[in-house]
């Protein structure tokens, strides 16, 4: 049986001097993605970059950094009409089912599990928090954007995955998410484009139809 790593710092907190959770810009992900895979570049680079497969497991499947160090292949499904991965919630202990919804996660776990000299029952990132933790910081300088903690991913996950879903489907971020409490999950609505924000969109989307039909040359 594999020892669960513990410790007594909270490595995944943020500094912040608001509640509102940090998110990654999008327009950051690729830059982001694109220097932790090269990062520790190697032969095999995907099988031996476990920051790379870390920071995708956070930002497409939305996990805690405690989390991301149990998973194991064996809780990853790949089958084609179901891909999904199997987390027991470190905060409540409690099983849940996460579908993999980006083609990225799921090429990298395929990639990863086809080597036959995997061992299914031991974790894919054998790495403390903290180690996680400080390759992140490194990384981020890398790339030049600013960083506030492991948990940032986490966020922007759930700020995606509640666009999706919309406002109507808190209660199925609250299970992918793996919020004993619902209150945790309503602090994202607040991420939600604001007012200002929708006007510009629709402010936007009228240029683009008047040059569409030739208003605008």
């Amino acid at each position: 049986m594999i020892d669960v790593i513990k410790t007594s710092k909270d490595y995944t907190k943020e500094n912040s001097v608001t509640n509102l959770p940090k998110l990654l810009p999008e327009s950051d992900i690729p830059k982001l993605l694109k220097t932790a895979q090269e990062y520790q570049s190697r032969d095999k680079a995907l099988t031996g970059n476990y920051i790379f497969l870390s920071m995708s497991l956070q930002l497409y499947a939305g996990l805690r950094i405690s989390e991301v160090i149990k998973i194991r292949p064996k809780d990853v499904l790949l089958d084609p009409d179901n891909e999904e991965i199997r987390v027991v919630s470190s905060k409540s202990y409690m099983e849940r089912n996460i579908p993999i919804p980006d083609q990225e996660l799921s090429s990298l776990l395929k990639f990863i599990n086809a080597d036959r000299s995997i061992d299914i029952n031991t974790p894919y990132i054998r790495r403390h928090p903290k180690t996680l933790w400080e390759l992140y910081k490194k990384v981020y300088d890398k790339a030049g954007i600013e960083y506030f903690g492991t948990h940032q991913l986490r966020h922007t996950y759930a700020k995606r995955m509640l666009q999706a879903l919309g406002i109507n489907g808190i209660n199925v971020l609250q299970i992918l998410m793996g919020h004993k409490d619902i209150k945790s999950t309503m602090v994202y609505i607040k991420l939600l484009p604001n007012r200002e924000e929708i006007r510009d969109a629709f402010k936007s989307l009228r240029i683009m139809n008047q040059i569409k039909k030739g208003e605008i040359r």
